[in-house]
């Protein structure tokens, strides 16, 4: 489908077409791009990923996505509704919440962020904790006066973000798009933690994928979240044919036009609401550390004004010391010069006597 082509489908509806409008050109090109067969769309957006990735529809894919980043095989036993209200954030950024149990009745919760600025630490932190007091609440439940904290599994957090914040990019982490939590104890004693959590930096895996191309199935599922790139797509499907179907699966919206635009203006107004929220956030963080830096550097100009004085009193001490050394330079000075004067008219004087010896001696 050529350009011109995309335009007509999109205009055929009035509604679409004053959606596909109201977007910028940066926001409108990658549209017409997939629409003309150029490029995939990422499946980040929650739409297409619960699409793709259904797991009462696909759950197989899941599956396999879940095996890869966990290095382990994967059965999806259940979708677990989310019943816990409390740590749901007004206007946040979780692009994708998908709650499941698998073998062991272990639970894995998967978060899709478009910025990971947005879930820092201490998030996933209370995340896993929501996880976890779950489960504990329906195992006691269940077993009554027979639980043990032993029976309790994992729960694991994966966290992919499409663009990571500063701290996964500085440093020797930047080299890096997997980063797993490790729970250890300074003493070197080896204790059972539930809590694991992974941050998956798509940003930087692309980097590597320049690099290194598709290697593992790991690698496969990485560049299907990241890519949209033709050459990337012919090399995943090539390397793992599998994944042929569920781009099949994508390229059906391109016969949707109503229902992408609907997802795609719904996807832009919620981020762009968000982001003014965050930035509001972020600029007064930014502000309360601004504030902190300044009061650090006027305590530090306070001491080094302080050190300069002293640094000055110390200097003038010095001048004086030095003027006193002058002064008692000069007079050694005038003093050795009177000596040398002496020395001169002792020799003299010795002279004139040796004469006079050796004269009264002739």
């Amino acid at each position: 489908m050529s350009e011109p082509e995309a335009i007509r489908m999109l205009m055929k509806d009035p509604k679409t077409w004053e959606k596909f409008s109201q977007l910028s050109l940066e926001q409108k090109q990658p549209l017409l791009d997939f629409f003309m067969g150029r490029t995939s769309l990422l499946i980040t957006y929650d739409t297409f990923f619960k699409r793709i990735m259904s797991p009462e529809r696909h759950p197989e894919r899941l599956e396999s996505f879940l095996g890869a980043m966990l290095e382990e095989e994967i059965r999806i036993k259940e979708i677990l509704p989310r019943e816990s209200k409390s740590f749901t954030e007004d206007g946040s950024l979780v692009i994708l919440d998908l709650l499941v149990e698998i073998g062991g009745k272990r639970i894995v919760n998967l978060e899709m962020q478009k910025v990971g600025l947005y879930f820092p630490g201490e998030r996933s932190e209370v995340y896993s904790s929501d996880l976890i007091m779950r489960q504990y609440t329906r195992l006691k439940a269940e077993q009554g006066k027979n639980f043990r904290y032993r029976d309790m599994s994992p729960v694991y957090i994966l966290i992919m973000m499409d663009k990571s914040s500063g701290e996964f990019l500085e440093g020797p982490a930047g080299s890096r798009y997997l980063h797993r939590r490790q729970v250890n104890y300074d003493s070197g004693v080896q204790l059972r933690s539930l809590e694991n959590i992974v941050y998956i930096s798509l940003d930087t895996f692309r980097k590597k994928l320049q690099n290194k191309g598709i290697q593992t199935l790991q690698d496969a599922w990485l560049t299907f979240f990241s890519s949209v790139q033709a050459k990337d797509i012919v090399a995943l499907i090539n390397r793992y044919p599998e994944f042929r179907e569920y781009y099949d699966d994508i390229a059906s919206y391109r016969r949707k036009p109503k229902e992408v635009l609907h997802m795609y203006s719904e996807m832009i107004a919620f981020l762009d609401r968000n982001t003014v929220q965050y930035m509001v956030e972020d600029m007064t963080n930014q502000l309360s550390v601004l504030k902190k830096t300044k009061e650090e550097l006027e305590m530090q100009t306070k001491d080094l004004e302080s050190q300069t004085k002293e640094l000055e009193s110390q200097y003038k001490d010095l001048e004086s010391q030095k003027k006193d050394l002058e002064s008692q330079n000069k007079d050694l000075e005038s003093q050795n010069k009177d000596l040398e004067t002496q020395n001169k008219d002792l020799l003299a004087e010795v002279e004139r006597l040796r004469n006079l010896v050796q004269t009264n001696a002739t």
